[in-house]
């Protein structure tokens, strides 16, 4: 038996009191970060809600500026828009025939072109073009990627080049407009 038991004992209830210490510690920081976090929540909570009652307060003001109008002010309305949308559409219908003209304008007469269309969610020429030799499919291809038709603000991008068994090479591939 030892003489200094208590002396022992004061060693073990002061290390309880440390490991109680760096727990309490520990508890602490835990409960000041859910608390730092809880406030941001509820900070962004109330910035929504406040950018929410905006939103519906200028939804609400431009519905009420739309009812005190007069049937002609609404009638203009309208047609401004539609105006405005065909102005849009026939835009991209120029685009289309440009880039459409500028395509058939610029295969010269010794290919045969099997296919060329406009393909309008691509905004590209998707097109099909055959060259009889393979001389005649590199000249074509020096063609249709040189810088005359990047000049002219198109991009072209080669979907595949196939030879058939006669030699005939048919070159696919798109204009974007």
């Amino acid at each position: 038996m030892d003489i200094n038991f208590l002396r022992l004992q004061r060693e073990a209830i002061e290390e309880k009191k440390q490991k109680e210490r760096k727990l309490a510690r520990g508890a602490v920081i835990t409960m000041i970060v859910f608390s730092v976090l809880s406030l941001g929540v509820f900070a962004g909570e109330l910035y929504m809600r406040s950018r929410l009652k905006q939103s519906e307060k200028a939804i609400m003001a431009i519905k009420t500026s739309l009812q005190e109008l007069t049937p002609v002010q609404k009638e203009y309305i309208v047609y401004a828009q539609k105006v405005s949308l065909l102005h849009d559409i026939d835009k991209e219908r120029q685009k289309k025939r440009k880039a459409l003209n500028y395509f058939y304008s610029l295969i010269p007469d010794e290919y045969i072109l099997l296919d060329a269309k406009a393909d309008e969610d691509a905004h590209a020429v998707v097109f099909s073009i055959q060259a009889n030799d393979v001389f005649a499919s590199s000249s074509l291809i020096a063609l249709v990627y040189g810088d005359t038709v990047a000049s002219e603000g198109y991009t072209v991008v080669g979907t595949g080049l196939k030879r058939d068994e006669k030699g005939v090479y048919v070159l696919d591939g798109m204009m974007k407009y």
